[in-house]
């Protein structure tokens, strides 16, 4: 969901414009906006709205305001963008995307770029940024609220501005801007910078006349108002047009590059579909300014859920603001020391004398990496020493990773990546078939709402054009066929689930086996230890290593098992141990259907068969 407060007040659920109603619910919910995530009680609501003197009713009043925005913010199916909590009221921001924080980030690029003297690429960021404004900003809500917000936010616009005309002036586009110059002066008379962008850009024009006249105009409506003489910069600079000066002719132009600038990211994904949530923390993290250590961003989920093209589509976000290169590198197969050494050779960094260790490797690399602000993109990572020793130490460098494993206590963020939200699953599979056939929720929902899954069943109806998306479905809904049909899609709808289940050991796969055919809703950790002769302490370490293989999702205190990965696990299971089979045959005659078997009514555990295999 989108909103906007540069300008009146908006809100958008896709191309749809929300109603807010008036003046004071409107106010509520910039409020909550500009809160920064942090809970806004009714008391600090109240003061919002009736900063001086607040009705009898205003408590009664606030909660009505925010059941009527609840109503009107509301997704279906998921969480409730405006959310209760016990110190009031929030809206996250990581949920949703708003104009005031887009602004803001892409001045921190443009700043960043300017720093670097890369004036064209700060210019263009700050016209960006600055086409966000519609208008007066928070228009149409109370001005009590409005106004504090109004000028600080009018105040950072003149500064952007300002930065972003001293930018253009640096690569010698005086003619483009000096027409803009001219009004702002005339808007703002007594702001000196812009008085100084002016004059500079009349000179460089050839205008040494036009530049004297607005410093002198300046000069008599300063003296006029205040009896005040001009501030020495701009004295200093009327004394170096006044001398002709020839240096003050010369932009700065672009810094020129002696360094190469490796864009190794791969091509952006042409279908991304939802993630917004994950999304902004991937970005939030890579990209937070002024961070005094490199930011290290960790993706986890099973095989193919799409941690990499959630990676490579944030990167491609992010990229301006590592002007020394963004490097991408797979891990799969390579050691520490290779996949450094891979990275220098990005960079064009040479080395006398080739390292003799991984450790040496790492030394060079993080020196290489000192005085640049690179951007890593790293695939595949199997453990932590991987990792450890590509981080580099420069604070202006980041690492985005994706990884099957969970590397615990490591990253700055760790970032869960699941299923597709149904809309979300559906709405990829209309931009891979190309129709909004009403059975796509149902494909969807077979699919376990699961990228690759829905590529999949995609490539299933393009290699039969003579399907329909019902006839897939109803052949999905038999659960003997749904792998088999997905999997002559992509092989790694099963092959995924069928490789992790293969990695784990003996006692592990034994009761991801019999888990799998049992068939559950869901498990809890004393019915797997009633299962496996286990403590309840060892069986919940069995379901977190598990979960840690992606093979179960962590459901509150429940685990649960996705459809497509029962039926791989299941059916790899049956063809080659007959033992786990009745071990879960036996876990299932215990299980009641509808109740999941989280409660222990239903699982008799002490009267489970003394003839149930051990699984220690």
């Amino acid at each position: 969901m989108k909103f906007r407060l540069l300008g009146a007040i908006e809100a958008w659920k896709e191309d749809t414009a929300l109603p807010l109603g008036g003046a004071k619910p409107r106010t509520v919910l910039a409020a909550l906006l500009l809160s920064g995530g942090q809970p806004l009680s009714v008391s600090r609501i109240i003061d919002a709205l009736w900063p001086e003197e607040p009705p009898k009713t205003a408590q009664a009043l606030v909660h009505s305001y925010v059941a009527t925005l609840r109503k009107v913010l509301r997704c279906d199916g998921h969480q409730e963008v405006l959310q209760t909590r016990a110190r009031g009221y929030v809206i996250d921001p990581k949920t949703i995307w708003l104009d005031l924080t887009e602004f803001e980030r892409l001045v921190a690029l443009g700043r960043a770029a300017n720093a670097g003297e890369r004036y064209e690429q700060g210019a263009r960021l700050l016209r960006e940024s600055l086409g966000l404004w519609r208008g007066t900003p928070l228009d149409n809500t109370c001005a009590g609220f409005a106004e504090p917000e109004r000028v600080r936010l009018d105040e950072l616009r003149l500064a952007v501005l300002a930065e972003r005309f001293e930018a253009e002036l640096a690569i010698g586009a005086e003619a483009s801007v000096v027409g803009e110059l001219a009004k702002l002066v005339a808007e703002h008379p007594l702001q000196d910078r812009f008085i100084a962008l002016l004059m500079t850009a009349h000179y460089r024009l050839g205008r040494q006349v036009e530049a004297l006249e607005v410093y002198q105009g300046y000069r008599r409506h300063l003296l006029a108002l205040h009896g005040l003489e001009p501030a020495a910069r701009l004295r200093d600079l009327h004394g170096a047009i006044l001398r002709s000066s020839e240096e003050l002719l010369t932009p700065k132009r672009a810094k020129a590059g002696s360094r190469p600038s490796p864009a190794q990211l791969p091509p952006d994904v042409p279908h991304f579909t939802g993630r917004s949530s994950e999304l902004a923390r991937v970005i939030d993290a890579v990209a937070r300014p002024g961070l005094a250590r490199p930011s290290l961003v960790v993706l986890t989920g099973q095989r193919g859920i799409g941690k990499t093209a959630l990676a490579v589509h944030a990167c491609h976000q992010v990229a301006e603001a590592f002007p020394d290169g963004q490097v991408y590198l797979d891990l799969a197969g390579l050691s520490a020391k290779e996949a450094i050494m891979r990275v220098l050779r990005a960079l064009d960094v040479g080395t006398s004398v080739a390292p003799h260790s991984a450790d040496e490797a790492a030394a060079h690399y993080r020196s290489s990496l000192r005085d640049r602000r690179v951007l890593l993109l790293v695939d595949n990572a199997s453990d932590k020493e991987q990792l450890r020793a590509l981080l580099p130490a420069a604070p202006g460098c980041a690492m985005v990773v994706t990884t099957g494993e969970r590397l615990h206590g490591m990253p700055d963020a760790e970032v869960h990546i699941g299923p597709l939200r149904p809309e979300d699953s559906a709405e990829l599979l209309h931009k891979l078939i190309g129709t909004r056939d009403e059975a796509l929720d149902e494909l969807a929902a077979l699919c376990d709402h699961h990228p690759l899954a829905l590529q999949a069943a995609a490539a299933r109806l393009s290699s039969r054009p003579q399907w329909t998306v019902d006839r897939l479905v109803a052949r999905l809904r038999d659960p003997r066929c749904r792998l088999a049909e997905l999997s002559a899609g992509d092989p790694q709808v099963r092959n995924g689930p069928v490789s992790a289940y293969r990695a784990l050991g003996e006692r592990d796969g034994r009761l991801l086996a019999a888990l799998a055919i049992a068939d559950a809703q869901s498990y809890v950790p004393w019915m797997v230890a009633a299962l496996g002769g286990l403590s309840d302490d060892e069986a919940e370490d069995v379901l977190d290593r598990l979960a840690d293989a992606h093979l179960l999702e962590r459901d509150g205190d429940a685990y649960r098992m996705a459809g497509l990965v029962r039926l791989a696990v299941a059916a790899e299971a049956c063809s080659d141990d007959l033992s786990r089979t009745r071990a879960a045959m036996r876990l299932g005659l215990r299980l009641r259907p509808g109740d999941g078997g989280c409660r222990r009514s239903t699982f008799e555990r002490d009267s489970m068969p003394v003839a149930t295999p051990s699984l220690r």
